[in-house]
């Protein structure tokens, strides 16, 4: 794990939550995209203030100028170079593990100034599936995606 502690100076992703979260593991998803592409991140728990406020002051003291802040309903990525009430990507914390992966993984992108995963690239599931059955659906996606890639490359 590339987690690292708040007093090193490694730059890093800084991502900070409210305190009234229960769980920060449960938004695991975010960190191992991070991770994913290569970047280092750090997590800190904040007092309570809303997800663009943590994500704006995430990004400012973050050497790497991205921040990413997590309250009770939304995560946000914010770029030390956008306005602080506007920030680059913005998601519910009830969002599917595939969404929430795809936001870390564009985290580091914008560290790496390479292009974003689309966020829009999978499909929203209404209906309740099983743990397998939603990981057979994501197998499936990826694989249709990849293929269809293939054939445009």
């Amino acid at each position: 794990m590339m987690r690292l502690n708040y007093n090193q100076q490694k730059p890093s992703i800084h991502v900070y939550y409210n305190e009234s979260l229960s769980n920060i593991k449960d938004f695991k998803e975010i960190f191992w995209g991070i991770e994913e592409e290569g970047i280092p991140y750090n997590m800190q728990q904040k007092e309570d203030q809303n997800a663009i406020k943590l994500a704006y002051s995430a990004c400012e003291e973050s050497s790497l100028g991205v921040g990413i802040g997590i309250d009770h309903k939304n995560i946000v990525i914010h770029y030390i170079k956008l306005k602080k009430d506007k920030p680059l990507y913005e998601i519910s914390t009830s969002s599917d593990h595939f969404l929430m992966r795809t936001l870390g993984v564009n985290a580091a992108r914008l560290v790496k100034r390479i292009p974003f995963k689309n966020l829009e690239d999978h499909e929203f599931e209404d209906e309740p599936y099983s743990s397998e059955e939603k990981l057979e659906k994501e197998i499936r996606s990826i694989v249709e995606r990849v293929i269809a890639r293939m054939k445009l490359g």
